[in-house]
């Protein structure tokens, strides 16, 4: 069989083009080359200990570029893809219940996750925050953990600390990740190891950790300038795992892809995330929303990721999001609480309580609203545009 490989072939070829809404509800091509994108896996394998004789779970969409990192770092590894469902047929697979999380149709449901965890044999398991919130009330406090399991990843979204506790609890001795990426880099570019020292408080951000090796993080002002330790700036992500820009895009490519002065070498490039974070004192990173989902209330400017952290750890709220979509009596905006319950009913007014005791008057919602099951995108994020 001769080669598939074309002569001419390059690392700087394009891998693969996805589509990401973002913030904005308008789909945006990114290419990514088989540089950039080998970067990742070579950096996430190492970060994750893959070796042969591990197995890894795939959960996520296979149109995902999520799944390209649980597909193809085992792989190259020399390790096993377990397939979670829906993507394949033969002994342990099959169609299960749909999670409606992150992964497509016919991915198994946590609950039927957990009924097959013993004849898996995982060593490695990868969720969206949304599936491990769901995950964790399946799992017993104090354990034990599944056998052979040694390492758990979660990101994709905004993780909670109550519910990193809970792994922490439910999940002795196993390691914990909160992973932090963006399409536009090539999935995953920092870490953070989960420990009880890690977690501040119910309501501080968990850290999204340190870039793994060749990444280049930057916390910058308006004017592209660092800001210091404890201060709040947009990251910006640079290093050989960043796309070529946007997809026949060279506009919006000049805005977020921008010139990095902060390069070892000349020509190297930035990404704009729009994320807001801040470096703490022991050098990991913060990550505190959006800064396109900000909102002015009461004459206040409001970041809905810091209510939403402080109502998550309301021990009868599963989820939570913050929107300024609602209208005071003076006709100002006015915050709405969108949250599911962890079991049964939850009196709003206990919540309200509850972030009352924590919050200053103008952070807390003029409105509760519960919800059985919160929106997803296809990525299996909260979609805020359908609340």
């Amino acid at each position: 069989v001769g080669s598939v490989v074309p002569d001419d072939a390059s690392a700087d070829d394009l891998a693969y083009l996805i589509y990401t809404s973002g913030t904005t509800g308008r789909p945006k091509g990114v290419p990514v080359t088989h540089r950039s994108l080998l970067f990742t896996l070579d950096r996430v394998a190492h970060a994750y200990g893959l070796a042969p004789g591990e197995r890894v779970l795939q959960l996520a969409a296979l149109g995902s570029d999520t799944a390209l990192e649980q597909v193809f770092a085992p792989l190259l590894s020399g390790a096993t893809v377990v397939l979670g469902g829906g993507t394949c047929s033969g002994p342990g697979f099959g169609l299960g219940p749909g999670a409606g999380a992150g992964p497509g149709p016919g991915t198994w449901a946590p609950t039927e996750l957990v009924r097959r965890l013993p004849e898996l044999g995982l060593t490695v398991a990868d969720f969206m925050p949304v599936y491990w919130r769901h995950l964790l009330d399946l799992l017993p406090p104090g354990g034990p953990a599944p056998e052979g399991l040694r390492l758990v990843v979660v990101g994709g979204d905004v993780v909670h600390a109550e519910d990193c506790r809970a792994g922490l609890e439910r999940l002795p001795g196993v390691r914990l990740l909160n992973a932090y990426g963006v399409t536009e880099a090539a999935v995953t570019s920092l870490l953070c190891e989960i420990t009880p020292e890690v977690l501040d408080s119910p309501a501080a951000p968990v850290p999204i950790g340190r870039p793994l090796p060749g990444v280049r993080v930057h916390v910058l002002d308006e004017r592209l300038r660092p800001v210091r330790p404890g201060e709040k700036g947009e990251i910006h992500l640079g290093g050989p795992g960043l796309a070529r820009g946007y997809w026949r895009s060279p506009g919006l490519t000049a805005e977020r892809f921008l010139p990095d002065p902060y390069a070892p070498l000349p020509g190297g490039r930035m990404y704009r995330t729009g994320d807001a974070g801040r470096w703490r004192a022991d050098g990991r990173l913060e990550i505190l929303g959006r800064f396109d989902d900000q909102a002015k209330v009461r004459g206040y400017r409001v970041d809905p990721a810091e209510i939403e952290a402080v109502l998550a750890a309301h021990p009868g709220v599963r989820q939570a999001r913050i929107a300024a979509d609602g209208t005071s009596p003076d006709g100002s905006r006015a915050l709405t609480a969108y949250y599911t319950a962890r079991n049964g009913d939850v009196r709003r007014e206990g919540i309200r309580a509850f972030l009352a005791e924590r919050l200053p008057e103008h952070l807390v919602p003029a409105a509760f609203v519960p919800l059985e099951t919160m929106p997803l995108t296809p990525a299996g994020k909260i979609d805020r545009r359908l609340l």
